[in-house]
């Protein structure tokens, strides 16, 4: 399976209250694979825990190597930290 099914790409784009995960925006969302398609383990790299929600510009600009994403697990809960500082956790914190 390549394809993020459509009941992921639902839990997705609720789990980040269909905004940016980096900037907040709400404008051409993209659902990103935080461990690329192309060296994930094909089982898992579909999983809500791999996926995040990114606007068009902030997709791009981490595509072009403006900053690195990396998924962890805090206390139990699945944050997400990105290079350039930004770190969101689930919806009810906010970034700082």
């Amino acid at each position: 399976m390549t394809e993020v099914a459509d009941k992921i790409r639902q839990k997705v784009y609720e789990k980040f209250d269909r905004r940016c995960a980096r900037c907040g925006s709400a404008y051409m969302l993209h659902v990103h694979h935080i461990i690329h398609k192309s060296v994930a383990d094909k089982d898992t790299m579909n999983d809500e825990e791999n996926l995040i929600l990114l606007c068009h510009n902030c997709h791009m600009a981490h595509h072009n190597g403006g900053y690195a994403i990396k998924a962890e697990n805090v206390d139990g809960k699945i944050r997400y930290r990105f290079s350039d500082s930004f770190l969101f956790g689930d919806k009810d914190e906010p970034k700082t």
